[in-house]
């Protein structure tokens, strides 16, 4: 058995212990340490909130890539496909990624356009943190992330649970090859 088959059999296995967060614990504090930071509503407080969340957020659509390419894999098995982003890639690119590589899902480009919209408020406030001389127009700013990033998870959590429908369904549509 080759290294890709091992690895699905693995997945196949146990998919709830090889397609979620290792550090969702650590994800989820930063969450809370984000909230945090905004309620002292100055410019420290928005600028750390709002790469958080941003850092959280990647790590979501990196997740339902994972899904996704599961999902393809054993659409396709015993046949090999990879479906890897480009590594080192802006947050921005990471979005685009997204929607062109994972599969569609119902409100998939809902997430596809929060994820845009934040970037946008994050460009801002990473951009124009020098320009704009006023720290009001920043925070207020700032404050829609938090929004923002709740919408988003809402979003993303909806799309795990339906990849890992699919993913279930796979399984069981494949049992025998898979498991054999």
């Amino acid at each position: 058995m080759d290294d890709y088959e091992t690895s699905i059999l693995k997945k196949v296995n146990n998919p709830g212990g090889h397609l979620t967060f290792d550090d969702a614990g650590y994800l989820r504090g930063l969450t809370w340490e984000a909230e945090a930071a905004l309620t002292h509503q100055n410019i420290a407080g928005c600028i750390s909130a709002t790469i958080i969340y941003q850092q959280v957020t990647e790590q979501l659509l990196i997740n339902l890539l994972g899904l996704s390419e599961f999902i393809v894999q054993l659409s396709v098995y015993p046949s090999e496909i990879q479906l890897k982003p480009k590594s080192e890639i802006t947050f921005g690119q990471l979005i685009e990624e997204f929607n062109r590589l994972s599969i569609d899902y119902p409100r998939k480009s809902e997430l596809v356009g929060g994820c845009k919209k934040f970037n946008e408020v994050r460009r801002f406030i990473a951009h124009k943190l020098s320009t704009e001389n006023d720290e009001n127009q920043i925070i207020t700013r700032t404050l829609e992330v938090q929004s923002m990033y709740d919408g988003i998870f809402d979003l993303w959590s909806q799309g795990a649970k339906h990849y890992f429908k699919l993913i279930d369904e796979k399984i069981n549509s494949h049992k025998q090859l898979i498991k054999g």
